[in-house]
């Protein structure tokens, strides 16, 4: 096991599960003083050490790599809400739920990941709307929900989240730039916002939450024929995304009004806001 630990550990220096590059974002978008990002982090270590610790010991004597995902997921299930007092919060940034220990499917899907990539399992996230879980090879794990609801088998994604997007642990940082640009958009930095999305979309390309988010920026911008691109190629991708065709139409009114802000022309209805995760 202490073989198998030391490649985990190698493979997420590397990348593979970027809690630090996570953190970092938020820390400047909420402008986290130094003292509160140290504790932070110093939080994080400790739940996913004491996770670490309690899957060993929970299949002493055994490869993890050998432990079906049947049996695997649901145990991380357990300790989860046996160990963590968790209080699950979509809402929640990641350093956030750490503090408040308020999980959220970002927050447990990274941590699980973390921990399983030490243990040399290989895994990945799907990003639904509103939602991210880890995919195994034949079942996935649903970190917000109890140990018996927990994991379905991956025969099953079609059907239960017919949009989604399959990527690696590393892609967890575009929801972090997502977030981001969803609170600068709060503060009214729109400019700043758009380069947020673009972030996010350079590291997970045909990130829909983001795409649909981007394209309102550009359209808060004025940029509208870029905005209209971004949403045809959000539609291309994910045709069944009815917040894509949504997002279009509130920026093709915004256009409107503003074609005919002299006319005195006030667009009814509300803003759809930016989407997470």
């Amino acid at each position: 096991m202490a073989v198998r630990l030391r490649e985990g550990r190698a493979r997420q220096k590397r990348g593979l599960a970027p809690v630090d590059a996570i953190l970092e974002v938020e820390f400047a978008t909420l402008s986290t003083p130094r003292r509160e990002r140290e504790r932070v982090r110093g939080i994080y270590e400790e739940q996913s050490a004491l996770l670490l610790e309690l899957l060993t010991a929970r299949f002493a004597g055994k490869s993890i790599e050998a432990i079906p995902e049947e049996e695997l997921f649901p145990e991380i299930s357990r300790i989860y809400y046996s160990k963590f007092p968790v209080a699950y919060d979509s809402d929640a940034a990641m350093s956030e739920a750490v503090l408040t220990r308020k999980d959220n499917c970002r927050f447990g899907s990274l941590m699980a990941g973390d921990v399983l990539s030490r243990l040399g399992r290989e895994v990945g996230v799907i990003i639904a709307p509103q939602h991210v879980l880890l995919k195994g090879r034949f079942f996935s794990l649903e970190t917000g929900s109890p140990p018996e609801d927990c994991i379905f088998p991956n025969a099953l994604l079609t059907r239960k989240y017919p949009v989604r997007q399959e990527a690696g642990l590393d892609s967890l940082l575009a929801l972090a730039y997502n977030w981001r640009g969803m609170r600068l958009c709060g503060m009214g930095r729109h400019a700043e916002e758009l380069a947020a999305y673009s972030k996010a979309l350079e590291i997970c390309p045909g990130y829909i939450q983001a795409m649909e988010n981007k394209g309102i920026a550009l359209g808060a911008l004025h940029r509208f024929d870029e905005s209209r691109a971004v949403f045809k190629e959000a539609a291309r991708i994910s045709p069944l995304d009815s917040r894509v065709e949504r997002g279009e139409r509130f920026v093709m009114i915004r256009e409107i009004a503003l074609l005919d802000e002299g006319n005195g022309f006030k667009p009814r209805g509300r803003s759809p806001g930016r989407k997470q995760p």
